[in-house]
């Protein structure tokens, strides 16, 4: 029966083993090495694979080894429900894998989710709060996280906190983290970067619409000030790493460019390239759905979209605060971010889906690891479908 699926879907399976049985995983492990000829180290990069916790460090241990070369181990405080522990601490811990902890860098704080069980990871920092009373500054908080997600490659969601009768707003990226990406140090504090440039964004949007300096920005200065001295010396890492990045990119025989449209193919997706000859867009077709990505050959992300996915009156206000509700409630639970446009002329609002993830030619099985991120756009897609479905009941009863 499992002679009919293709390595990678059966790599695939693999990565989603909660779906299957302890005896259908082991099954597929061996076809893999059998009739497709899988190596152990092959094997290993199957998180929930015991070879591969036990052959290299899992996610969560190579996260907290990476980010422990990058602050003192004293800033790196684990959470246990209500409990605490210090980094010397954590060991003693009873381990399932998977923990939380947060750290400071670079005057940032950071709160961190990671598991032995996933290749993901998600960070994320908070932004502000406003109690809920204060309506008009919340609106403001939802439309600069809306303007963030349009340009900006992190994600901005908004969560209500009933017991602190208050709205917040986060800076949240979730990306791949395995020990295949080379030079990890520099790749982690490539995303806190970009984690910290969304938030500035997020302020300097705020302070455009209050018409004065954010109060929250400044005591983020004030903290940076303070911590600069500090990280000035770790942070020379980032210089460190560039030559080691173009000599990658020297030696690889396959930009990240050509190995999508090689994927795409492999899949079976049709596309087509941008007739403009200096544009690096691709249209494809997955499942029936139309992407376009965004990639070039001198790096290793990809942009990839899904527009229009839902219109609402521009002037129907009911379905307008839905859309707007629903699009936070999926990037509070989606790696993929989800934005809206108003197209003045159409007199509608449009919503959209965005991820940007890297793609680096040397990774093994990009076909699998191509589904998984574009299966997130159809889960992102269906909990925004029930949760605008849900609040309309709630209107009408």
């Amino acid at each position: 029966m499992l002679l009919k699926y293709t390595k990678d879907e059966l790599f695939l399976m693999l990565y989603e083993r909660e779906e299957y049985s302890p005896e259908m995983c082991a099954l597929v492990e061996e076809v893999l090495r059998e009739y497709y000829g899988a190596t152990e180290e092959e094997l290993r990069f199957n998180p929930d694979s015991d070879s591969y916790i036990e052959g290299t460090l899992g996610t969560r241990d190579l996260l907290l080894k990476t980010v422990a070369k990058l602050v003192d181990e004293k800033e790196i405080i684990f959470y246990s429900g209500e409990k605490e522990y210090e980094y010397d601490d954590f060991s003693t811990h009873e381990d399932d894998g998977h923990c939380e902890f947060s750290f400071k860098y670079q005057g940032g704080f950071f709160y961190a989710n990671a598991s032995n069980d996933n290749v993901d990871v998600c960070i994320e920092t908070f932004c502000d709060y406003y109690g809920l009373r204060h309506k008009k500054k919340i609106a403001m908080m939802k439309e600069a996280a809306n303007r963030v997600n349009k340009d900006m490659l992190v994600t901005v969601y908004c969560a209500e906190d009933e017991k602190e009768s208050c709205v917040a707003a986060y800076c949240a990226k979730s990306f791949l983290f395995v020990p295949t990406i080379p030079g990890l140090e520099f790749y982690l504090i490539h995303r806190l970067r970009r984690i910290m440039k969304a938030k500035r964004k997020f302020y300097s949007i705020m302070e455009e619409q209050e018409g004065s300096e954010h109060e929250s920005l400044i005591d983020s200065q004030r903290m940076l000030r303070h911590l600069k001295t500090r990280h000035l010396k770790k942070t020379n890492f980032w210089s460190n790493n560039i030559n080691d990045m173009d000599d990658i990119k020297k030696t690889k025989t396959k930009g990240t460019r050509d190995m999508f449209l090689e994927t795409l193919e492999n899949m079976g997706c049709p596309y087509e390239t941008d007739e403009d000859e200096e544009s690096e867009r691709i249209y494809f077709t997955y499942q029936g759905e139309d992407f376009f990505v965004d990639a070039t050959n001198n790096s290793w992300h990809v942009h990839v979209w899904a527009t229009n996915l839902e219109h609402v009156d521009l002037y129907d206000i009911d379905e307008f605060t839905i859309l707007r509700k629903a699009i936070n409630e999926a990037n509070l639970n989606c790696a993929t971010t989800t934005v809206y446009t108003i197209d003045e002329e159409g007199k509608s609002v449009d919503m959209h889906c965005k991820s940007t993830f890297v793609f680096p030619p040397q990774m093994p099985y990009l076909e699998s690891y191509l589904r998984v991120q574009l299966n997130d756009f159809f889960r992102t897609h269906q909990i925004l479908n029930t949760t605008m479905e849900r609040m309309r009941e709630q209107n009408h009863t």
